[in-house]
C-alpha cells in the first residue's frame, strides 16, 4: 500500500507499508496415551498431550500435558495463544482410569 501526504506549503511525500492481518485463531489438537483394556478403561495414568498451530503470527503459548490419575469421567482441557492474541482450547472427555494395584 502506497499513500501520500501534502501540507499546506504544496511539499508532499510518498511512502508505503506493509500490513499483514491475523483473523485466525490458533488450532488446538490433542492426544491421549496409555493402555486401553477391552472395557474401554486406562490401565494406569493418562497422559493428555496438547499440540498448537498458527500459519499466519505463529504460537506464542499452549497448555502442557494433563496427566490423569484414577477415576471416571475425567476430562483435560489445553489451549493455545497465538502472537496476536488470538485464542483457542480443546477439552477431551470421558477418561476413565483404573487404580494402579501395588505389586
Amino acid at each position: 500500500m502506497t499513500g501520500t501526504a501534502t501540507d499546506g506549503a504544496g511539499n508532499s511525500a510518498t511512502d508505503s507499508a506493509s500490513v499483514n492481518i491475523d483473523k485466525t485463531d490458533p488450532t488446538v489438537g490433542a492426544s491421549v496415551s496409555g493402555t486401553m483394556n477391552a472395557a474401554g478403561w486406562y490401565n494406569d495414568d493418562v497422559t493428555v498431550s496438547f499440540t498448537a498451530t498458527d500459519d499466519r503470527s505463529g504460537v506464542a503459548s499452549k497448555s502442557g500435558d494433563t496427566v490423569l490419575g484414577e477415576g471416571r469421567n475425567q476430562s483435560a482441557t489445553g489451549s493455545a495463544t497465538d502472537a496476536l492474541d488470538g485464542s483457542a482450547g480443546v477439552t477431551v472427555n470421558g477418561i476413565n482410569a483404573v487404580p494402579r494395584l501395588p505389586c
